[in-house]
């Protein structure tokens, strides 16, 4: 490790990690929301819900892997 300690606003001010840093959250937000729902005796619903991380990061990655952000 080099050391250099990433602060919060430092990564909210460059947009690209700002947009994966939406997507983590969004992420782990509906990982916690089907771990909720599974553990409460809603299983359908936690395992629908759980199919959304997969589904979020990929949207991540299709909509940030075709833009051109090396001048951002």
């Amino acid at each position: 490790m080099s050391g250099k300690s990433v602060q919060l606003r430092d990564v909210l001010s460059r947009p690209l990690m700002r947009i994966k840093l939406i997507f983590m959250v969004a992420g782990f937000f509906s990982l916690a929301l089907s771990v909720g729902l599974w553990f409460s005796g809603n299983k359908l619903q936690g395992i629908f819900v759980g199919l959304w991380v997969p589904a979020v990061h990929s949207l991540g990655a299709l909509l940030l892997a075709g833009e051109n952000w090396s001048d951002r």
